[in-house]
């Protein structure tokens, strides 16, 4: 996410990000092994990955980069067949004039 207008919180386990200017919050909650993402104006999309694998990683970290770059075509239905609605993705932050 440093490389995106945002902030994050974190708890023992639990991640939330909410962007600027007018991006939609997403977070996830992190039970016994499990991965609940919740996104969307309300909360309404929720997905969920078990991680236990490394593979089972990438594709959350895979999905997390379609969510935060807008690319929403792709995402699959959340539980209840539930789509993401009314999402604005994150912007990209712009280096400033003269940094590396």
């Amino acid at each position: 996410m440093s490389g995106y207008d945002c902030q994050v919180q974190q708890g023992d386990d639990w991640v939330q990000v909410t962007g600027r200017p007018g991006a939609c919050r997403f977070r996830i909650d992190l039970p016994f092994g499990l991965a609940l993402l919740d996104a969307g104006e309300e909360g309404e999309y929720v997905a969920e990955w078990l991680l236990g694998t490394s593979e089972d990683q990438a594709d959350l970290v895979s999905f997390l980069k379609r969510l935060v770059e807008g690319d929403f075509a792709a995402l699959p239905s959340g539980l209840n067949n539930t789509p993401l609605e009314g999402y604005r993705s994150y912007a990209p932050l712009v280096p400033h004039e003269g940094s590396p």
